[in-house]
């Protein structure tokens, strides 16, 4: 699918010299960079969802 953004020069050029570093297309290296957002995204409101138990600190006596 193919979809327009505009995005800053300068994440642009980040993200065009990482695709070239890594010999990727530039397509792929941005479709990878999506993934990995949303993949944070996911793993953020999942966290949010279910808090980890944090153990108390006991006060020495």
């Amino acid at each position: 699918m193919k979809m327009t953004f505009d995005l800053p020069e300068d994440l642009l050029r980040e993200a065009k010299v990482l695709a070239i570093q890594e010999g990727k297309t530039f397509k792929d290296k941005m479709a990878e960079l999506f993934t990995l957002g949303l993949d944070r995204m996911d793993a953020a409101e999942a966290a949010k969802a279910s808090p980890v138990a944090v153990a108390k600190k006991r006060s020495k006596r």
